[in-house]
């Protein structure tokens, strides 16, 4: 299931907070070496709604977390500190004649962190003394105060780790039933859609991209003969011609 639907960034998310997985092991059919291990699986189960019907979403965590999200985040990160750096560096010049109102930009600046960070502040005081030199046998007087806020971005250690975790996830969306003589669990359906030898829906859309149909008159015929490997697959999945040239039943 692509990110690009909400939902998978919902269960996603629902999945990582909660932090119940069902854990599965490793699946890889080739040798671990130390340079490579095998990825470890877990996986949590959830449900989404697509275009009015409801449909399982495994959703699997990988050890071998995606690099390309991995890499986006950390530069989020990066972006997020230096934009919130410029922020407290710009309120560190600005001074206050009460502390009161010194405090409450504190508390308004602490409680306005961003996605990765939290800003941790304090009121400081600024001395302004007359001029001339100091008395040595007293302290030196002290013409006025001023209050100043200081402020610096601590990233929040849990966000973040919260945040890596779910680049390491991708979703498995299926109609296959939990229940009954056709069911499959989610680790079932998670091995299926590992395994080498089986086709997924992606190589299917990949191996019958352009594939044409044409209809005459009742009946549906190809306009070309199926390819050595468009008939492999079809064998594959135990699938007829006569099945794959019938007319979609049921609303779209």
């Amino acid at each position: 299931m692509p990110f690009s639907y909400g939902e998978a960034d919902r269960v996603v998310a629902e999945a990582v907070a909660a932090a119940c997985w069902q854990e599965v092991g490793a699946l890889a059919e080739t040798s671990a070496s130390a340079r490579r291990p095998a990825a470890q699986y877990r996986l949590a189960e959830k449900q989404v709604q697509l275009y009015g019907r409801s449909y399982r979403a495994i959703v699997v965590h990988s050890s071998a977390h995606d690099k390309r999200r991995l890499k986006a985040i950390e530069r989020q990160i990066a972006q997020e500190a230096d934009a919130l750096t410029a922020v407290c560096r710009r309120q560190s010049t600005r001074e206050y004649f009460c502390r009161a109102d010194a405090e409450a930009e504190a508390q308004r600046l602490h409680s306005h962190g961003g996605q990765f960070h939290r800003l941790e502040t304090a009121v400081v005081e600024k001395l302004r003394h007359p001029p001339g030199r100091p008395p040595r046998d007293r302290p030196r007087p002290v013409a006025s105060v001023r209050y100043l806020v200081q402020a610096k971005p601590e990233p929040d250690a849990m966000r973040i780790a919260r945040q890596r975790e779910e680049a390491g996830c991708f979703v498995l969306l299926s109609n296959v039933p939990e229940q009954g003589p056709h069911a499959r669990t989610g680790p079932d359906l998670l091995h299926a859609y590992k395994d080498t030898l089986r086709p997924t829906t992606f190589m299917m859309t990949t191996k019958f991209a352009g594939l044409q149909i044409v209809r005459i008159g009742q009946r549906y015929r190809l306009a070309q003969p199926l390819r050595h490997v468009q008939a492999a697959y079809l064998r594959a999945l135990n699938f007829s011609l006569d099945e794959l040239l019938s007319p979609p039943t049921g609303p779209p």
